[in-house]
């Protein structure tokens, strides 16, 4: 039921923002046709598939659209928290469709990205032709693969901080391998901001939210 929830969170959100956030001469080349539902269908494919990562950590599961929406939730928290001058609407878009794409190619491991190469030309090409927003998510994906805006950096960032949230869960759990890989991971953080977050999350129980709600009744 969560990963269901979740999965609708992520469809509401995206197709929201995609469609009613955005500038009017933005959104102007799109109308309600069969290619938006087809649209918001796909994303709701991103509930039904797995990270792949989580198979070597040990312990723990998420799919694609826990991780989407969590990383645009803190997408949100590092717009504002940032002093510099940014578009939070874009932001929220780069993490909202960061992994648009594994829909239909899946969630690649380290290990497996080692052996296998994905056809994403052609993978776009296919999203394409299948959806009117197909293009403008595909300028998201890539804006966010480029990380030359400052935007993108951000949502780099939250992508990262997402793992991290998710490895700290793991390791208040008692996995060992946890801590390990947020150290690592935490080092690919770019933005002051989100090292000064990783930097409160180490010292944070993932718990201690729900407690700190119970010691105050």
């Amino acid at each position: 039921m969560a990963r269901l929830f979740a999965c609708k969170l992520l469809i509401l959100t995206a197709f929201f923002i995609s469609t009613h956030i955005l500038a009017d001469e933005e959104k102007r080349d799109i109308a309600p046709d069969q290619s938006c539902v087809d649209f918001v269908f796909e994303m709701g494919m991103l509930g039904n598939i797995s990270r792949a990562g989580n198979a070597f950590l040990g312990s723990g599961s998420q799919t694609i659209a826990e991780h989407s929406f969590r990383c645009a939730a803190i997408g949100y928290l590092l717009s504002q928290l940032t002093p510099l001058p940014h578009d939070p609407n874009k932001l929220l878009c780069l993490c909202l469709f960061q992994d648009a794409h594994e829909t239909r190619t899946g969630n690649l491991n380290y290990l497996q990205q080692k052996y296998l190469t994905i056809e994403k030309n052609r993978v776009w090409a296919d999203i394409e032709n299948l959806s009117q927003i197909g293009s403008k998510i595909h300028a998201f994906s890539h804006e966010f693969e480029e990380r030359k805006s400052y935007e993108s950096l951000l949502a780099s960032d939250a992508n990262v901080l997402e793992l991290l949230f998710f490895l700290k869960e793991q390791q208040d759990l008692g996995n060992p391998r946890a801590v390990e890989w947020f150290e690592y991971s935490e080092n690919r953080l770019i933005t002051a901001e989100a090292q000064s977050l990783a930097r409160e999350l180490k010292e944070r129980k993932a718990d201690a939210w729900w407690k700190k709600a119970f010691s105050k009744q």
